[in-house]
């Protein structure tokens, strides 16, 4: 577990104050052999992992169902965007550095709207497709 000071960014998702400490979970995703396909670094407020402390273990996944475990439906919100990646997420992701990052920052939130999780994706162009459903997908009849 690392706690930081939030970034302004997460901050502004979360509804804090820049700077307050949080969680922070760095994982580097990748498949065995194959160069990094992306960087995803998740922000939580200390009250969200005193109901969830599970979500602190960068090693441990599942972290959707952790967050309605400990808070019920829960709903997400993301902001899709291309850039050239830095040099810090190039070097971590093995990247050339003319091969553009797709980044996504996404917000989850309770029942209530109560901002509970941020997360900002970066993904190396080319190694890895996203695909969305939105809305409610009927059960088997």
């Amino acid at each position: 577990m690392t706690r930081a000071p939030c970034p302004p960014v997460a901050a502004e998702w979360l509804g804090i104050e820049p700077g307050t400490l949080v969680t922070v979970r760095d994982r580097l995703l990748a498949t065995e052999g194959e160069p990094p396909v992306m960087i995803a670094i998740s922000y939580f407020p200390a009250w969200v992992i005193d109901k969830a402390p599970d979500l602190a273990d960068p090693g441990r996944g599942g972290m959707p169902e952790l967050l309605r475990e400990a808070f019920g439906e829960t709903y997400s919100s993301d902001v899709l965007t291309v850039r050239m990646p830095t040099t810090t997420e190039q070097q971590r992701l093995d990247l050339p550095r003319s091969v553009p990052v797709q980044i996504i920052h996404g917000g989850t939130y309770d029942s209530e709207r109560q901002p509970i999780h941020f997360i900002e994706v970066v993904a190396a162009g080319g190694r890895v497709e996203f695909a969305y459903v939105f809305g409610t997908v009927p059960g088997d009849s």
